[in-house]
């Protein structure tokens, strides 16, 4: 799968490719970041922001219902894969972002962001 998108708010289009289970993403022919995921990756990677400061790449693996989300140096964010199977939603308040993900089992599960 391939992406061409500016994930990180620089105005610089990003390359991200998602075969089976590798991950990699490119700026202007430089790779900036790989990983290797345990299951095989069978929906496309996508921008996500979660707040004016956070921005980054998520993954979501349906075959062991996991939500990866990677920073801008293409780290695993702070607690990160959490329980989830679709992409998530953000919800802001004036001091919190929340996300919002469906889990395992059709659950609902709301995620206070520590960034």
């Amino acid at each position: 799968m391939f992406l061409q998108a500016d994930v990180y708010g620089d105005s610089l289009q990003e390359q991200i490719y998602l075969d089976q289970n590798n991950l990699q993403v490119f700026n202007q022919q430089t790779k900036l970041y790989s990983y290797q995921f345990s299951n095989i990756i069978n929906q496309a990677a996508f921008p996500l922001k979660i707040d004016a400061n956070t921005a980054g790449l998520g993954v979501v693996s349906n075959l062991n219902n996991q939500f990866y989300m990677f920073d801008r140096r293409g780290k695993l964010m702070l607690d990160f894969p959490i329980p989830g199977n679709a992409k998530p939603s953000v919800y802001q308040t004036s001091d919190k972002a929340y996300l919002v993900i469906l889990g395992p089992g059709g659950a609902i599960f709301a995620y206070q962001t520590q960034f």
